[in-house]
């Protein structure tokens, strides 16, 4: 009787295991993510080739601009594997329900000192008037905020101006040197200084790199 049974149970095995013609196969999520890497990779191989080829001809003739070369095919090594990985790397911003610590700003004064650099990112913002935001002394406030915010109100103003210079290379075409202005720093090249230290790439460089279809609904998931 079992021996009857197998010629009708082994088709039916066959079947399951083998897809009917034109099926479509699902990959498993792990194909996945190495088609997105590897779709990724590939994007970026023709621009970072171009680079080694300009590195490798200006070797012997100019090796800083080499180098400069070859730290631009690092940061886009770099950000390939962050975007496979996530979403742009964005500076956040300062948790704003976070419990206030002892001899720091009470949260009404932190609220509405990140608020005012928050508006007035493209002014020049002088310290005694944040201090007049928390109705405190000048002294007073400088060793509060850094308790606060863990930063000088100087860094943290710089880092608040860079992150402003990453949304707007995700949300505008405007040029680096509009962004720069429109971020309260000097010039270009001080936006290109700051960012290349806070973030481990050029602006030109991650702005090629992000600013794409869903970059900026993916920054601003990295944000919250």
């Amino acid at each position: 009787m079992f021996q009857s049974l197998r010629p009708r149970l082994a088709p039916r095995a066959q079947e399951r295991s083998d897809p009917e013609p034109g099926a479509l196969a699902l990959p498993s999520p792990a194909s996945s993510k190495a088609a997105s890497r590897d779709t990724t990779l590939r994007a970026d191989a023709p621009r970072m080739l171009a680079l080694l080829v300009e590195a490798q001809q200006t070797l012997h003739d100019d090796p800083q601009i080499a180098w400069e070369y070859i730290e631009q095919v690092g940061s886009l090594i770099r950000l390939a594997c962050t975007r496979i990985a996530s979403g742009p790397p964005m500076i956040r911003a300062w948790p704003a329900h976070q419990p206030p610590p002892i001899g720091g700003l009470a949260a009404w004064q932190a609220r509405k000192v990140v608020q005012y650099i928050d508006m007035n990112l493209a002014a020049n913002i002088k310290a005694e008037d944040l201090a007049g935001q928390a109705n405190l002394s000048t002294g007073h406030f400088f060793r509060a905020f850094k308790i606060t915010i863990g930063e000088t109100p100087h860094n943290y103003i710089m880092r608040q101006r860079v992150r402003r210079a990453q949304l707007m290379m995700l949300e505008t075409n405007d040029t680096l040197s509009q962004i720069a202005s429109a971020c309260g720093l000097a010039d270009q090249a001080h936006l290109t200084r700051l960012f290349k230290r806070m973030v481990g790439a050029t602006p030109l460089v991650w702005r090629r790199c992000w600013q794409s279809e869903g970059a900026q609904d993916q920054a601003f998931g990295a944000l919250t």
